[in-house]
């Protein structure tokens, strides 16, 4: 899948209607939440160390990421999960810790 690809669906909310990517478990990820996640991995890409386990937090980048409410990180972590499971990322990655609960941590496959 591209990042094109991606089917968002309009939902009414309480800041009016929104276009939302809809997640596992009944979710939804606003479209410019999912569009600035995309744009600050592929921005942060380069500088990743890939000989540690990755984060949300570290894909996206910390500093970024310190800067955003909790809800912010909660969905942006949805982001990544969305673009790893749909091998969307430059490099395919895979859960490191499957069935946790919590913060994920991801490896290259």
């Amino acid at each position: 899948m591209q990042f094109i690809d991606i089917g968002y669906v309009e939902r009414n909310s309480v800041y009016g209607q929104q276009f939302v990517l809809t997640m596992p478990g009944g979710y939804g990820v606003n479209k410019g939440t999912v569009q600035e996640a995309w744009k600050q991995v592929h921005k942060n890409w380069p500088n990743i160390d890939w000989s540690v386990k990755q984060t949300a937090e570290t894909l996206i980048g910390g500093e970024y990421w310190r800067q955003r409410t909790f809800g912010a990180c909660l969905a942006m972590g949805r982001c990544i999960r969305f673009f790893i499971a749909h091998d969307m990322l430059p490099k395919p990655l895979q859960v490191a810790n499957p069935g946790k609960k919590g913060k994920r941590f991801y490896r290259p496959k």
